[in-house]
C-alpha cells in the first residue's frame, strides 16, 4: 500500500491524520521511517477531531498521512510525495529510503560534479515509484546531513538532517573529502547493514585477481597477473610473456597504465598515453545512434598522445617504479591479450553492466574502441562507446552471437562469485577483453560503474538501469509486497 506523505501545519507535537481512515479502522502508534522510530498521536477521518468521510473512500488503496512540521523534521522524512508502508501491528513501517554516497565536489551549478544528473534523474526515478532518493556525502556518519531535490525545482538541492538510508549506494570511486572520513562513513554503513554497494578493495586489480581465481571456472578467463614488488620483478615478467600492461592497483580510467614489449634480450619498448584535447568529433554522437560508428568508422572521442621510450634492463625497470610510486604505491604486472581489433587496426575490448534484479542479469553490453596504437581503451584516454553486439558483427568472429552469450554467461559467473565474497550488492561492470581466438579474460570489475557509455550508445538502456536501482533498493529494504499503484 501506498501512502502520500504531506505536511500539516495545523498539527502540533506528533499528530498524524490519517485520510481516508483504513478498512479496520486502525490507525499507528508509531511510525517507523529508515532508522527513526516514533510514537505518535494518529486520528482517521470519523474520528473524534476530523471530519466524516465517504464510505467508498475507505477502500481506496493510497492514503494520506498528514503530518505536523516537527514529526517530518524528527523522522527526516521527505516534505510531499508517495511511500510504500507495510503495517507492522500498530507500527506503520514507510519507506524505502535510498541512500546514494558520492563525492561532494561543490562545483558551481553540479554539486556533484558529474554525478549531478545521475542523481537528478534517480530522484525523479524513486518519486514515481515511491522511494525517497536522498544524497549522502563524506562526514555523514557524524552529521547525519544529506541532500533532497527541492520539490518543482528539479536543479536545486536542499541539505537537511537525513535519517541512515535503508539501503546505501557507493557512486563515487574517489572522493574530494580526506580519506579518514569516507573510510570512517563505509565502515559505519556496512556495520548497520545498509551499504549494497561492492567493496572498493574489489575494485584493487590485485585482489580482484586473487579473488576470482578461487573460482576454478573463472581462472582460465584470467589474464595472469603478478604482484610487482621490485624493478626486476617487471623485467622478469616481460622477457617471460614478452607483451605487458603495468597498472596501479588502484588506478582509474586508464591512468597511468604502461604497455611494456620486448623489443630484444636486452631492449624493452614501453608506452603510455597523455591527453592533448577534450574536443568530441561533432559527428560522433549521431554516427554511433544510427549504427553507423561502430567500429572501424568511428574516430577517437579524444586526441591522445602515445609517449615512447625504452628499457634496457634492470635499472631501468627499478628507475621507472621510483617515478610512477610517486603516484601510486603499489602495482601489477598483467599479461597482454592480443584484443579483436577493427578492420583498421583498432583495438576494442568491452564493458558488460549486470545487475542483481532478483538473479543477476546482464543490462548493458558496450564495446570501446581505442585509437590504433593506444595503450588503452579507456574512454578517458580516447575511446569511443559502441554497441557491442554491432561491434562483434563488424569483427572477425565466427559466430558473434554465441561469443556474446559466453561473454554474458561469464559475467554472470563473475557476479555470481563476488556475490559469495561479499554479500549482496546491486550491480558491477565487467570489463572483459577478447582474444584473436575468441577467448574471452576478465581484466576487473568497477563498482560503480558509470552512465557515460550507456548514455552513448542506449539512453533507454540507461534509465533502465537506473530504474533498477530504485526497485533493487525497494526489494532489499523488505517493502517488494507493498507494490505501487
Amino acid at each position: 500500500m501506498l501512502v502520500q506523505i504531506l505536511v500539516d501545519a495545523s498539527l502540533h507535537g506528533r499528530e498524524v491524520h490519517v485520510s481516508p481512515s483504513p478498512a479496520d479502522g486502525n490507525v499507528p502508534s508509531m511510525i517507523q521511517f529508515a532508522d527513526r522510530s516514533l510514537s505518535v498521536r494518529a486520528f482517521a477521518d470519523g474520528m473524534a477531531g476530523a471530519g466524516a468521510e465517504p464510505a467508498a473512500a475507505r477502500d481506496s488503496d493510497v492514503r494520506t498521512l498528514f503530518i505536523s512540521p516537527a514529526l517530518r523534521q524528527a523522522l527526516g522524512l521527505p516534505s510531499s510525495g508517495y511511500l510504500h508502508v507495510v503495517h507492522q501491528a500498530e507500527r506503520w513501517r514507510i519507506g524505502p529510503c535510498l541512500g546514494v554516497y558520492v563525492s561532494d565536489e561543490r562545483e558551481p551549478g553540479r554539486r556533484f560534479g558529474e554525478q549531478n544528473q545521475l542523481l537528478a534523474d534517480l530522484c525523479r526515478l524513486g518519486a514515481e515509484r515511491g522511494i525517497d532518493v536522498v544524497v549522502l556525502t563524506p562526514g555523514f556518519a557524524q552529521r547525519h546531513k544529506g541532500w533532497r531535490l527541492a520539490p518543482g525545482r528539479p536543479t536545486t538541492w536542499v541539505e537537511e538532517w537525513l535519517p541512515l538510508p535503508d539501503v546505501v549506494l557507493r557512486r563515487s570511486g574517489r572522493f574530494r573529502a580526506p580519506e579518514s572520513a569516507v573510510a570512517a562513513d563505509l565502515r559505519w554503513f556496512e556495520a548497520h547493514g545498509r551499504m549494497h554497494s561492492l567493496p572498493r578493495e574489489s575494485s584493487n586489480k590485485w585482489s580482484f585477481y586473487q579473488t576470482a581465481r578461487q573460482d576454478a571456472q573463472l581462472r582460465e578467463h584470467l589474464p595472469e597477473t603478478r604482484e610487482v614488488m621490485r624493478g626486476a620483478d617487471l623485467w622478469r615478467a616481460v622477457q617471460e610473456w614478452g607483451d605487458v600492461y603495468l597498472k596501479p592497483f588502484n588506478g582509474a580510467r586508464g591512468h597511468l597504465i604502461h604497455r611494456l614489449i620486448r623489443r630484444s634480450s636486452d631492449v624493452v619498448e614501453v608506452r603510455s598515453e597523455a591527453a592533448t584535447g577534450n574536443g568530441a568529433p561533432r559527428n560522433r554522437r549521431k554516427a554511433v545512434a544510427k549504427g553507423m560508428g561502430p567500429p572501424a568508422l568511428t574516430r577517437p572521442q579524444r586526441a591522445v598522445h602515445v609517449i615512447r621510450g625504452e628499457l634496457s634492463g634492470v635499472a631501468d625497470t627499478d628507475a621507472l617504479l621510483r617515478r610512477i610510486r610517486k603516484r601510486f604505491r603499489r602495482w601489477v604486472v598483467q599479461r597482454a591479450i592480443p584484443l579483436l581489433r577493427t578492420v583498421d587496426g583498432r583495438p576494442v575490448d568491452f564493458r558488460w553492466l549486470v545487475q542483481v534484479t532478483g538473479e543477476p542479469q546482464v543490462i548493458g553490453r558496450v564495446g570501446r574502441v581505442g585509437s590504433r596504437d593506444a595503450v588503452t581503451t579507456n574512454l578517458h584516454t580516447g575511446a569511443v562507446p559502441v554497441d557491442a553486439c554491432q561491434a562483434l558483427n563488424r569483427l572477425a568472429v565466427a559466430d558473434p552471437q554465441r561469443l556474446a552469450d559466453t561473454i554474458d554467461n561469464l559475467a554472470i559467473r563473475v557476479v555470481r562469485h563476488l556475490l559469495q565474497v561479499y554479500g549482496p550488492f546491486a550491480e558491477v561492470g565487467v570489463d572483459i577483453g577478447v582474444d584473436q581466438a575468441g577467448h574471452p579474460y576478465v581484466f576487473e570489475v568497477n563498482p560503480t560503474p558509470g552512465r557515460r557509455m550507456l548514455r552513448s550508445v542506449s539512453p533507454e538502456l540507461r534509465e533502465l538501469s537506473l530504474a533498477n536501482l530504485v526497485e533493487y533498493a525497494i526489494r532489499a529494504a523488505g517493502f517488494e509486497d507493498a507494490k505501487f499503484g
